[in-house]
Parts: structure tokens; sequence; C-alpha cells
């Protein structure tokens, strides 16, 4: 059974070591991630299975806006739907503290996160040209619920 939890200080040297192998091209620091757990902006979520990490992501609010910075998931636990329970408890989170839209960027080339995003009700609202070096990013965003508090 997947468990999503707060992540922690001893959490980070095996999601630096994941984001490392995932993201050559655009890896965070040890101390990004660091700061992620401290500031009251910034949300970063663990998927575990059994103690064994699975997956993160990472989000920051501003305002009534977020945004999803980063989603690793361990290449033996893709494919398994992990990244979209982390998506949705990083929404629950967000609406709660009275997010109103979020957005995203996404590598053009990254059709299953795309297809993830989509179904998950992201739409898509722009490029970003060479965002990722020579690549561009599709822009999505996703609407929350204009009720929450």
């Amino acid at each position: 059974m997947i468990l999503i939890r707060e992540a922690h200080k001893r959490d980070v040297k095996w999601v630096y070591s994941l984001n490392k192998k995932l993201f050559q091209e655009d890896v965070w620091s040890r101390e990004s991630y660091e700061y992620a757990l401290t500031s009251r902006h910034y949300l970063f979520l663990i998927a575990e299975e059994e103690k064994k990490l699975c997956g993160f992501v990472v989000g920051r609010m501003v305002g009534i806006e977020g945004e999803v910075l980063k989603l690793g998931i361990a290449p033996e636990f893709q494919r398994r739907g992990i990244g979209g329970m982390l998506l949705k408890r990083l929404l629950e989170k967000f609406e709660d503290s009275g997010v109103k839209e979020v957005f995203l960027e996404v590598r053009l080339s990254n059709i299953p996160a795309i297809k993830l995003y989509q179904k998950l009700g992201f739409e898509e609202v722009g490029i970003r040209p060479f965002y990722y070096g020579k690549e561009d990013a599709l822009v999505m965003k996703k609407g929350l619920s204009v009720f929450s508090q």
C-alpha cells in the first residue's frame, strides 16, 4: 500500500539522488530541497511503500496560485499510478490553502506526463521556448474549486 506523507529532512538525500537520475539537465541542489522543507510557501510530499521511498512532488504557493515544480517517481515504481496519487494529494493541499489555479511546465516530449496531467484536469495554456535547454516546455493550468477556504 502506498503512503503519501510530508517530506522529512532524512528524505532529501534520496530525493536529490533520484532527481539526478531522472532530470539530468534540470537538477535542483540539495539546498533547494532543504529550503522546500522549511518554507511556508512550499509543499513537499513523499510516496512510500513499506518504508521504501517511491517518489516525490514539490509545489509552491504564491497567493492564490500554485505551481507544480518537481515530480519524480523511481523507475521501479513507475506506471503504477504513484505520480497521480502524489499530484492529487498536492492539489488537495493547494485547495485547502486557498489556491485557485495551479500551473506547471512539462517537456513537450514527455507524452506520458502530459497525459497524466490532462487526466487530472490540466489544460494546455502556452509554450515556453527553450525552457529545458534545447527543448520547449508546455505550460498547463488547472483551476481549483472557487469555494475552497
